[in-house]
């Protein structure tokens, strides 16, 4: 699992795992002593190294011609130690409430830089023992490979940064958006497709070390081949991989003003023209079918269906039906993502117009890597079947009619799984829209009494702007409860509504209103009808 994939899932793990009650009481106070960052951050920093370390020492002893595979074994245990120490922390650690109870609301999105910073440290601390099992032990390079390792996952922390902080203003701030018309989630997804669509080609040049290719021959020769195939991308780039050979090849840009394709050194080193056209090609064909939309709807897919279960209290069973969505989306994904590498290595013949040349470049990365009997990976088929695909679509009809069906029964399942929960999601936040006044104002009033409880669950609480909010809400209940009494003065809903201003008083300092609201809630619960 490449340490980018690992930051991802680790991310995922962040805002999933503190919805679910893992906080220990009792023997694992003494493993996690309780508010402590010391010893999470420690655990998280030097776990996944010594692992890495170990199945280095404990492999040390075969030959040396299988080193590579040995670096390669290692990084992989590294990279799941370190998910495993990174699950630890959240759910036995309870990582998540420990940082946000360190830093001052008025910091947004601070919280999240804090807590997966160690992350990103501890994923570099892996490298060092493979570079120095590798022989290349100078504290140069030692500290060379630590940064090319952090240097990805670093730069992924700053949109990662900017969004918590967009969500916690939301948050904190009902005030300023209580005219805003829509769900709150469909504001948030709406302004996170925004940042993904125009500012990830962008932070992904950053992240990979990278220069545009040379003008010359290689360079005209790729661009026309864009031109030709009637696909608009920017200049080739050359991605630098450093001590670390990589054969890799990819696309960004959902849009074809921001489009780059990134070709590694290494593999520019050892194509000849004809395999680099047809690597080349293949990545064009992803943005001539769309691809990268069709893993955008995908994904988008996957976070309505979440939303149709999300609570503030999920119960066992909506966490167990989360999970499987989950699982079901990471399942479903790699089997799109290789249909889909199937789809680009056929249309690149087609863009080259040289039958055989993509099998070729991929035949020449196997033998270079391990061989052409190597595993394939979540997102990629193993290389000989890719060849064997490329073979039977073009000298069998039946198989390629049946291939062609494949691959709109999964453009059909894509659309569904978007407009299914995304409709349902829109029936329900047209409902909200359609509430009665008195019920949006009840939750207007919840919405000022959250923040407020955010403000104090963090150091440095602000009292004028906890003040300002329960005023706030006070307002909001009150138009609800005159609303409320005017259309029917025994609704069941005026006696918590009554409760929730008699909270809101005490925080104010306003005993006798309190209790008053107390009084008037009894009030309501004895006019109730007596069930049968």
């Amino acid at each position: 699992m490449p340490a980018l994939g690992t930051m991802f899932v680790a991310v995922l793990l962040w805002y999933i795992v503190p919805g679910v009650n893992f906080i220990s009481d009792s023997w694992l106070d003494e493993i996690f002593p309780k508010d402590s960052l010391l010893y999470p951050i420690l655990l998280l920093l030097l776990t996944p190294a010594l692992v890495t370390l170990a199945s280095l020492r404990i492999r040390s002893r075969k030959p040396h011609s299988e080193l590579s595979k040995q670096l390669s074994r290692a990084h992989q245990i590294g990279m799941i130690a370190t998910l495993v120490t990174w699950l630890g922390i959240l759910t036995f650690g309870n990582w998540f409430e420990v940082t946000h109870s360190r830093i001052s609301s008025d910091w947004l999105g601070m919280t999240t830089l804090v807590a997966l910073l160690p992350l990103v440290l501890s994923i570099g601390l892996t490298s060092m023992p493979i570079t120095w099992y590798s022989g290349r032990r100078s504290v140069a390079l030692l500290n060379r490979d630590f940064w090319q390792q952090c240097r990805p996952n670093l730069v992924l922390l700053l949109p990662l940064t900017l969004l918590s902080g967009l969500e916690e203003w939301l948050l904190l701030h009902p005030d300023r958006i209580i005219d805003l018309s829509g769900p709150l989630w469909l504001i948030s997804i709406g302004l996170y497709l925004v940042i993904i669509i125009l500012g990830g080609p962008l932070l992904l040049q950053y992240m990979l070390s990278s220069r545009p290719i040379p003008a010359g021959a290689l360079r005209d020769k790729l661009m026309n081949l864009a031109r030709r195939g009637g696909i608009r991308c920017g200049i080739p780039r050359i991605w630098n991989t450093g001590s670390r050979p990589i054969l890799n090849a990819m696309i960004t840009g959902l849009v074809p003003f921001q489009r780059k394709i990134f070709i590694t050194d290494h593999l520019l080193e050892v194509s000849s023209n004809d395999e680099l056209d047809a690597i080349f090609a293949h990545e064009l064909a992803h943005a001539r079918h769309g691809h990268l939309w069709l893993y955008l709807l995908t994904g988008i897919g996957f976070i309505f269906s979440l939303l149709l279960f999300d609570s503030e209290v999920p119960s066992t069973t909506t966490m167990m039906t989360m999970g499987s969505i989950t699982l079901l989306f990471w399942i479903f994904f790699g089997k799109l993502s290789r249909q889909l590498e199937h789809q680009a290595d056929i249309v690149s013949d087609e863009l080259t117009g040289q039958p055989g040349a993509i099998a070729q470049a991929l035949a020449r990365i196997a033998m270079l890597g391990s061989g052409l009997n190597q595993r394939g990976g979540w997102r990629h088929p193993p290389i000989l079947e890719r060849i064997r695909v490329l073979h039977h679509y073009r000298e069998d009809p039946q198989f390629r009619a049946r291939f062609r069906r494949h691959s709109r029964r999964l453009l059909l399942f894509i659309g569904f799984l978007v407009a299914i929960p995304g409709s349902v999601l829109l029936v329900e936040a047209a409902d909200e829209l359609s509430n009665s006044p008195w019920q949006q104002q009840f939750d207007h009033g919840l919405a000022f009494i959250d923040a407020v409880e955010e403000i104090q669950s963090r150091p440095g609480h602000d009292q004028n702007r906890q003040r300002e909010l329960l005023l706030g809400a006070e307002k909001w209940f009150k138009q609800g409860v005159d609303e409320l009494r005017q259309l029917e003065p025994g609704h069941p809903a005026l006696a918590g509504a009554y409760v929730t201003l008699a909270l809101i008083y005490d925080r104010l300092d306003q005993p006798w209103n309190a209790a008053a609201c107390r009084i008037l809630a009894n009030n309501v619960r004895a006019a109730e009808p007596t069930p049968r």
